[in-house]
This record gives C-alpha cells, sequence and structure tokens, in this order.
C-alpha cells in the first residue's frame, strides 16, 4: 500500500516529476508522516501531482503530505503542481492555509492545478489566491475546478479578469 510506495519514493532521491494517484486510498497519519518523510528526500523535484480524492484523509494528514513537498528542496524548482482535495471532508481551514501558504512561496511556478469539487475549502482557497497570484510571476496556466462548491462568482471574475497575463485559464464551476 502506501508504505510501499513511500519507501520507493525513498530509493529514488533524483526524482524530478512526482505524480503520485492515491484517490479512494486509505490513508492514515503512519502512512501520511512516511509519506511525508519520502517526499521530503526528493530534492530534485520540480512537479508535484496527488490525487487524494475520496480518501477521507485528516487535516493533519494532509498538511504532513504537504511538509514533504514544502521540504523536498528548494521551492524555486517547483515548477508544477496539482493536487486533487475533492470530496475531502476532513481537510480543514488550516490545512488550505497550508497549501495557500506553500503556493505563495512558489516564486518560479508555471502550472497550478487545483481539483477542490464538493468541498467548503474553495472558497478560501480561491480567496488567498485572488490575493496572491500576483506574486507568481511565471504562472502561465491556472486550472482551477470548484464544481460542487458554494463560491462566490465574482472571485471567479475577478481572476479572469486580473490575471490575464496567463496563457490559460481554466476555473470550472456551477454558476448559480
Amino acid at each position: 500500500g502506501i508504505i510501499s510506495i513511500a519507501d520507493g519514493i525513498k530509493s529514488r532521491p533524483l526524482f524530478k516529476i512526482l505524480k503520485l494517484n492515491l484517490a479512494c486510498a486509505n490513508i492514515n497519519e503512519n502512512a501520511s508522516i512516511r509519506l511525508q518523510e519520502a517526499i521530503a528526500t526528493l530534492k530534485h523535484l520540480s512537479t508535484f501531482e496527488i490525487n487524494l480524492r475520496s480518501t477521507g484523509i485528516s487535516n493533519e494528514e494532509f498538511i504532513n503530505i504537504l511538509e514533504g513537498v514544502r521540504s523536498s528542496g528548494e521551492p524555486e524548482r517547483i515548477r508544477g503542481i496539482s493536487i486533487n482535495i475533492s470530496f475531502c471532508s476532513r481537510i480543514k481551514e488550516s490545512g488550505a492555509e497550508s497549501l495557500c501558504e506553500y503556493i505563495k512561496t512558489l516564486k518560479t511556478l508555471e502550472m497550478l492545478k487545483l481539483e477542490i469539487k464538493y468541498s467548503k475549502l474553495a472558497e478560501p482557497i480561491l480567496k488567498s489566491l485572488q490575493e496572491n497570484l500576483s506574486s507568481l510571476k511565471y504562472l502561465r496556466h491556472l486550472y482551477l475546478n470548484i464544481e460542487g462548491s458554494t463560491i462566490n462568482p465574482q472571485i471567479v471574475e475577478k481572476i479572469r479578469k486580473d490575471y490575464k497575463r496567463l496563457n490559460h485559464i481554466d476555473i470550472k464551476f456551477n454558476q448559480g
């Protein structure tokens, strides 16, 4: 399971791209700590993708995994981030804040993809992105899927309007 995945990651410290599809997996605290430790060994990481859809991951477990990515090396190396936390109802606002704080440090980020469908975290995450996207000077591709989440459409429109410099912007949401 996840412990084997973590061991595999640790045995490959030169990975530049890490894609983890853990959708519907059973992630407990021990597994999240093992993933945190394994991901932290990837000092050349440039692209990180993780699918946590419908995992039931807790707030603390999510923050553990984010800490692994944050510890993996220089934030200047990270060019792409893709995180799917759709249907993850146990992640709290502090988990969303941790994610947003991490994204703000990624000054050379070129691609950001967040899937936060059917989540109460969509609005706080989008508000933070709206306030901080201007600091991400190299961001060219933004993909946000917030379908089924309650969100003020003005936030989405402001992101679209303010960030015309992006080569590609795709925001999917339910308009009321």
